[in-house]
């Protein structure tokens, strides 16, 4: 004979009961957690760091590389040359040296003038600072492009950068004697020349 207890839902009752008194974290472990994120923040913060600003250095380098990529494309599309001048420390300009649509403008003279269109105006972050190799563009701080996209006087050159703060991450945008643009990043360079490029 079976014997049945006299409510079938007693022992789901109990384990009910149990539940209701064991909700949530304690204290203790709720200040372990914290704790130890904490802890992973603080070693994980100078990394974080460290790659924004090798982010903001390569982005600026990019940048300059798109703008010669279009400087060459607004010389060919146009048939005149586009000079790209470095103005500032931390500042370019980039612009169709045509003449502009007036006569008082001197065509090819590499100098923006007012009738000239000024394909960008560009500026680097405040913490970023390029800097032109001496024996390259040719002594000048202008460089750009032909209207057969090749550089302005066989300019070819590099433009360097790197934070004013940080001597170990440097990137530089190099125009080739037959106008081809490239990005390079070094690790271990000293003075923007030496190292390993890559």
């Amino acid at each position: 004979m079976l014997l049945l207890p006299r409510d079938p839902f007693v022992p789901l009752k109990r384990a009910s009961c149990v539940l209701l008194h064991q909700r949530g974290f304690t204290l203790i472990e709720l200040v372990i957690v914290m704790a130890l994120l904490g802890i992973l923040a603080a070693f994980s913060l100078p990394s974080l760091l460290a790659f924004n600003a090798n982010m903001r250095i390569s982005k600026n380098a990019k940048e300059l590389y798109s703008q010669m990529q279009l400087a060459r494309l607004e010389a060919i599309r146009n048939n005149c040359d586009a000079v790209i001048s470095f103005t500032a420390p931390n500042r370019y300009l980039v612009f169709l040296d045509d003449g502009g649509p007036s006569v008082s403008g001197t065509a090819g003279n590499q100098t923006w003038e007012d009738d000239e269109r000024i394909i960008s105006s560009i500026t680097t972050d405040q913490d970023v600072s390029f800097q032109i190799q001496d024996t390259q563009f040719g002594g000048t701080t202008e460089t750009g492009f032909t209207s057969r996209g090749l550089p302005l006087q066989g300019r070819s050159g590099t433009v360097v950068f790197r934070r004013s703060d940080q001597t170990n991450r440097w990137y530089r945008t190099a125009l080739s004697v037959s106008g081809v643009v490239n990005i390079q990043m070094s690790s271990n360079s000293t003075n923007g020349v030496d190292g390993t490029w890559k």
